[in-house]
């Protein structure tokens, strides 16, 4: 009999359905730190300040973004004004009539490469956790030009290795047109 921890590990694994965004947010053409981030935004687990209060933390909740509401993942990517000034340029910057408002319409956005919305996700809880631990603002229009700057790089990397995407990227990113 031949011993292989594979089969073992298939045989103990407790499965579960694959989830419809698992294929979106996991890929070879990702970048990790996005992924993660936006996976653990789509399960609600980033340390918000309203999940931080729930573990009893003593904390004032109020969103370290806008300071006008308290911080919760629904605040802090759809309600907050700070957000929603970095949406809204990137809606401008692409083209693109609305600014989404519910988690599940940034899951409708997630197959498109060239609006990568987890570039964008990734950015704002940067910036949050920036003011959080290192006290340090930065205006919407940098963290823009950050997230601007992600999705080029990604396309060139992408380019680069000749992703079945990259001519549409190259020509939305690097056509003078």
């Amino acid at each position: 009999m031949v011993f292989s921890s594979h089969q073992i590990f298939k045989a103990i694994r407790r499965s579960l359905p694959q989830k419809s965004w698992a294929l979106l947010v996991w890929h070879m053409a990702i970048i990790p730190r996005h992924a993660t981030t936006t996976w653990l935004f789509i399960l609600n687990r980033n340390p918000t300040f309203d999940r931080m209060v729930s573990w009893c933390v003593d904390l004032d909740p109020i969103c370290l973004l806008c300071g006008e509401g308290d911080e919760s993942r629904n605040h802090l990517y759809f309600d907050c004004s700070f957000s929603s000034m970095v949406w809204r340029s990137l809606m401008q910057q692409f083209h693109l009539s609305s600014v989404p408002l519910m988690c599940a319409d940034i899951l409708h956005w997630l197959p498109n490469p060239h609006t990568d919305p987890m570039a964008a996700i990734y950015e704002l809880w940067k910036e949050r956790n920036r003011r959080l631990h290192d006290g340090l603002t930065m205006p919407p229009i940098r963290i823009m030009r950050f997230i601007i700057t992600s999705l080029r790089d990604k396309s060139s990397a992408l380019l680069s290795l000749s992703h079945p995407s990259s001519p549409r990227l190259a020509r939305f990113w690097f056509d003078p047109s």
